[in-house]
């Protein structure tokens, strides 16, 4: 009896100590195969960043590719056009290049000029631009847009226009053109200025707004060839340009900019009639766009008139039309910067168009 307790209990025993290392081995094989899914969750998870990884840096290598295709396919564009002797880039910084035309008659009449020309208007055009912020850069050249349809280039357009303004009958043999001539300002045909002129055959260039955010400017003005002398005391193409950059380029990328001039303009309007009771606003430095245009010919020293532009044919005169926070004097140099002449970049045939040459 005591022999078959003894087996009883040494079977009970073997069998505790089979099912303990049963559930001990059980154990470990979980935890090993726990440490082989969290490995191989590890494994996935590396290979799942490597992979987005790779796709992320090969998206970012296709967009940085389709960049360049595009920067490429833009410069790719650009090189046609500067190979054409009728039009030209001018680089003003900040990825913006300003498209310059130059009219089939223009290119006639001046093609041993044509290098002089655009190293003549390259170099006055990047002076004028040089401080500009890029916001402005950017709508000057057409870069952003948001009055206009008209998207890309925007222009420079250079015409063959006769100095001494004459209608088209007048003319005889003579090579002259119009601006309403050249391709997209057709619609100045026989319209005329506020003060009565023919925008067509009466102007020496005109400035860019937003419903025609382009520029023209008769090439006299810029050789000096003409025998009309009354525009050969300034500079029109900075004052046409002077245009463009206001009604253009400040009045989109800085709203508040062009509203502050026009607070600028009334002062002045207010100082001058104390100057001479009745100046404004009949005269022509009393117009907000003019009077902007006006003191940026006086800033780079590019017009010797002084019968438009009272009380600001220097920067220093601009110092008197200060009021509170509004001043002249300081909205100039926050768009251009400090005053500098820009006499040296005009032929010698145009230097009587500078001050104090």
């Amino acid at each position: 009896m005591i022999e078959l307790v003894v087996i009883l209990i040494t079977i009970f025993l073997f069998g505790v100590v089979f099912f303990v290392a049963l559930n001990y081995k059980r154990k470990n094989n979980n935890n090993n195969n726990n440490n082989n899914n969290n490995n191989n969750n590890n494994n996935n998870n590396n290979n799942n960043n490597n992979n987005n990884n790779n796709n992320n840096n090969n998206n970012n290598n296709n967009n940085n590719n389709n960049n360049n295709n595009n920067n490429n396919n833009k410069l790719d564009n650009r090189l046609i056009i500067l190979e054409d002797n009728h039009h030209f880039y001018v680089d003003i910084g900040d990825n913006c290049l300003l498209l310059v035309s130059i009219s089939d008659k223009t290119f006639e009449e001046n093609m041993s000029r044509i290098d002089d020309i655009k190293n003549i208007v390259r170099q006055l055009i990047i002076s004028l631009t040089r401080r500009l912020d890029i916001e402005t850069k950017n709508y000057i050249v057409g870069n952003k847009v948001n009055y206009s349809n008209q998207r890309g280039d925007y222009s420079l357009d250079i015409y063959n226009c006769d100095p001494l303004m004459r209608e088209k009958k007048d003319w005889g043999d003579s090579n002259y053109e119009y601006v309403s001539d050249i391709n997209g300002w057709e619609q100045l045909e026989n319209i005329l200025t506020e003060d009565g002129r023919n925008y067509a055959s009466g102007t020496y260039g005109l400035g860019g707004t937003l419903y025609v955010p382009r520029t023209s400017i008769c090439i006299d003005d810029i050789i000096c060839n003409g025998e009309q002398r009354s525009y050969l005391d300034e500079s029109i193409l900075t004052h046409e340009f002077s245009h463009t950059i206001l009604e253009l380029g400040i009045r989109e990328a800085h709203p508040d900019w062009y509203e502050e001039f026009g607070r600028i303009t009334d002062m002045y309007n207010d100082i001058a009639n104390n100057k001479s009771n009745g100046y404004c606003p009949s005269r022509y430095s009393c117009d907000r766009r003019e009077l902007f245009a006006l003191a940026s010919q006086a800033w780079f020293k590019l017009i010797v008139r002084t019968d438009i532009n009272n009380y600001i044919t220097t920067p220093e005169d601009m110092r008197d039309f200060s009021r509170g926070t509004l001043s002249l004097y300081s909205f100039m140099v926050r768009v251009y910067g400090e005053p500098s002449d820009l006499c040296y970049i005009l032929p010698n045939e145009c230097k009587s168009k500078c001050k104090n040459r």
